[in-house]
């Protein structure tokens, strides 16, 4: 959370996916980080949970310690935009923020 507040964003924590889809209820957020194994509900869930249901579809970088390909597979298949193995290398989160950041302008500008 630090290291995301010095890079000027503004972040905020939920506890499990079912936190995650309420806060996002509540307010749009431009990206969501979403950790893979979270207590009540998952990553994956939660993700198809917001994608199926959110009036808000914010860019979804999934964050797990499983690096297998079948793993990014499931990820993308749930309708992240990108993944990112632990432990997260703070070169690779940047770009993985920027690259979001700039497809979410670019649609921004076409819609």
């Amino acid at each position: 959370m630090k290291v995301l507040s010095k890079l000027g964003y503004q972040p905020e924590m939920a506890n499990n996916g079912k936190e995650a889809i309420d806060m996002l209820l509540l307010k749009p957020y431009h990206v969501i980080l979403m950790d893979m194994l979270m207590p009540e509900m998952d990553g994956l869930e939660a993700t198809l949970h917001i994608r199926k249901n959110s009036p808000y579809q914010p860019a979804i970088i999934a964050m797990t310690a499983n690096a297998m390909p079948e793993d990014r597979e499931a990820c993308i298949k749930a309708g992240m935009n990108d993944y990112i193995s632990k432990p997260i290398d703070l070169n690779v989160l940047v770009a993985a923020l920027k690259q979001v950041a700039e497809n979410y302008y670019q649609t921004q500008v076409v819609d």
